[in-house]
C-alpha cells in the first residue's frame, strides 16, 4: 500500500505532459466549440440547429480521451494489480 501512495503521489513526464497540455487545450477546445455555435448564429443569422451540431461535432472530435483518460486509469491500474500480487505473495509467507 505504501508503494501505491508513493507511486500515485510521484508523476511520470507523461503524465506531467497531459496535465500540462490539457491545461491550455481543454479551455482552448470549449471557447472555440462556443465560437462556432454563437458566431453564425448571432453574426450572420445562420439556423442555431446546425450550427449547435457542427459544435457538439467539434468537441467530440477534438476530445483527447485516449491521451487524457487511458493514461492515468492504465497507471492506475498497473499498480493495483501490482500491489495486490505483492499482498497475495506477502499473505502466502
Amino acid at each position: 500500500m505504501q508503494l501505491v501512495d508513493e507511486a500515485q503521489r510521484k508523476k511520470t513526464p507523461t503524465e506531467a505532459f497531459v496535465d500540462r497540455f490539457s491545461y491550455y487545450y481543454t479551455p482552448a477546445v470549449i471557447t472555440l466549440a462556443a465560437l462556432v455555435v454563437v458566431i453564425p448564429v448571432l453574426i450572420f443569422g445562420l439556423p442555431f440547429d446546425e450550427w449547435f451540431y457542427k459544435g457538439l461535432v467539434l468537441l467530440v472530435i477534438s476530445c483527447p480521451c485516449a491521451m487524457a483518460i487511458f493514461t492515468p486509469v492504465s497507471m492506475v491500474s498497473g499498480l493495483t494489480a501490482a500491489a495486490s500480487a505483492e499482498s497475495s505473495l506477502r499473505a502466502g509467507m
